[in-house]
C-alpha cells in the first residue's frame, strides 16, 4: 500500500515480505529501500505513482543489506543510473560476491545481484538538491545498518532500527560481539534527536518516536543476560519469513527444511546447545501454539498478511556466492555532499 503525504516525505508501506521504502521527492529525488525481490514491479510503480518517474532518481540508499530492504536493487539499477549506496561494512561483501553477502545464504532468502555504488557513513550526507539527510551508523539487527535524520522537519527514516508493534530480531551469530548492546546503543542515539516522526522498515509510522525507543530499549535491556530468548525470537522471524516467500512448507518437509537451515545450525549449537532437531520440534510446536502458523492442505503457513512471491520471478542467480561477475564501467559522479565515489566502486554487475 502507498501512502501519499504532504510535504516531501512519502511512505511507501507495504507487506511482508517487503520492507517499507520512503521516497525523498525534490530536486534530488532519493529512494530508501527498495523491498524484496519479487515486489520489484510494483515498488517501481508506487514510485512513479508519486509523480517522481524512476528514472528521475539520484540515489538509491538502503538502510541495510536483508532481502526486504535490498531485494528491488537490480530492477531499480537496470531502470535507473541512480548509484546504490550502503554502509561499507555490507557493501564490500557485496561487490565482492562473498557468500555472507546479504546474510542471504545463511538466512535461505534470495536476493538478486547488485552492486554498491557508494559508501555511506556515519556523519556522511546526502544531497538533496534543496536539502539534506544526514546519515546515521545505527549497528545491532545488522552490523552495518544506517538510519536517515532530516533535522528541518524532524524526520528519521529508521529502517529496522526502530519498529512501532514490535523489536527487530538480534542476530547473536554473525552481527559482532556485542549486537544488544550495539542495539541499545543505536536507540539511545535516535531518542536523542527528538524526532517529531520516524519511518519504520516495518508497520506504521512512529510519532512518539522517544517513547517508543524507551519501550524497545527496555525489551532488549531484559534480553541482555538472556540470550536464549534473543536466539528464540530471532528463529521464530526468520522461519516466518520462510513461510511467506515459499507459500508454506509441506509437513513432511518442514522440520526438514529447518534441520538443514544453517541459521537453525547455528542457532542450535552456537546459542541453545540443543540438537538442531530439537529446535526445528520446539519451535514449530511453539508457533502452532501461539497461533503464529497454521496447517493448511498439508502445508504449514504464516498467519501474518503478506504477498506470496509469483513463482519465477527472479531473472538470475540469487545466491550471493553464485551472482555474475562486476564488469567494469565508467563511474557515476559525486552524489553525497563531501563524499566522492569510492575509488573500489567503479565496476558493474554483468546482466543475469
Amino acid at each position: 500500500m502507498s501512502g501519499e503525504q504532504p510535504g516531501r516525505f512519502r511512505f511507501l508501506r507495504r507487506p511482508f515480505p517487503s520492507g517499507n521504502s520512503v521516497l525523498v521527492t525534490g530536486v534530488r529525488p532519493v529512494l530508501i529501500d527498495t523491498g524484496f525481490g519479487s515486489d520489484a514491479p510494483e515498488t517501481l510503480r508506487l514510485v512513479e505513482h508519486q509523480g517522481v518517474p524512476p528514472g528521475s532518481l539520484a540515489n538509491i540508499l538502503n538502510t541495510h543489506h536483508h532481502s526486504d530492504h535490498v531485494g528491488g536493487n537490480q530492477a531499480f539499477s537496470q531502470m535507473t543510473d541512480a548509484p546504490i549506496s550502503a554502509h561499507p561494512i555490507e557493501a564490500r561483501s557485496i561487490n565482492r560476491r562473498d557468500a555472507v553477502a546479504c546474510r542471504a545464504e545463511w538466512l535461505d532468502q534470495p536476493v538478486e545481484a547488485y552492486r554498491v555504488d557508494r559508501f555511506l557513513d556515519d556523519g556522511d550526507t546526502v544531497d538533496l538538491g534543496d536539502g539534506k539527510l544526514q546519515v546515521l551508523h545505527t549497528p545491532g539487527h545488522s552490523a552495518g545498518q544506517i538510519c536517515f535524520y532530516e533535522p528541518t522537519g524532524r524526520v528519521l527514516i529508521s529502517g529496522d532500527v526502530l519498529l512501532g508493534s514490535d523489536v527487530s530480531w538480534i542476530n547473536l551469530v554473525n552481527e559482532g560481539t556485542s549486537p544488544v548492546e550495539e542495539a541499545i546503543s543505536s536507540l539511545e542515539r535516535l531518542m536523542r534527536l527528538d524526532a517529531l516522526v520516524a519511518y519504520p522498515g516495518h508497520g506504521a509510522p512512529i510519532t512518539d518516536v522517544a517513547e517508543q525507543c524507551r519501550r524497545t530499549i527496555g525489551r532488549y535491556e531484559r534480553w541482555l543476560d538472556d540470550p536464549e530468548t534473543i536466539a528464540w525470537h530471532g528463529c521464530r522471524r526468520i522461519f516466518a519469513f520462510a513461510l511467506m516467500i515459499n507459500d508454506g512448507i509441506p509437513e513432511d518437509d518442514v522440520h526438514r527444511y529447518i534441520e538443514g537451515t544453517q541459521w537453525a545450525r547455528d542457532h542450535a549449537r552456537m546459542v541453545l546447545g540443543i540438537p538442531v532437531s530439537q529446535l526445528a520440534r520446539e519451535l514449530v510446536d511453539g508457533l502452532i501454539e501461539t497461533r503464529s502458523v497454521f496447517w493448511s492442505n498439508g502445508r504449514l503457513l504464516s498467519r501474518v498478511p503478506h504477498k506470496v512471491p509469483r513463482p519465477g520471478w527472479a531473472s538470475g542467480p540469487t545466491r550471493p556466492g553464485a551472482w555474475p561477475p562486476i564488469i567494469a564501467t565508467e563511474p557515476t559522479g559525486p552524489a553525497l555532499i563531501g563524499l566522492p565515489p569510492d575509488p573500489g566502486m567503479d565496476r558493474r554487475p554483468s546482466s543475469s
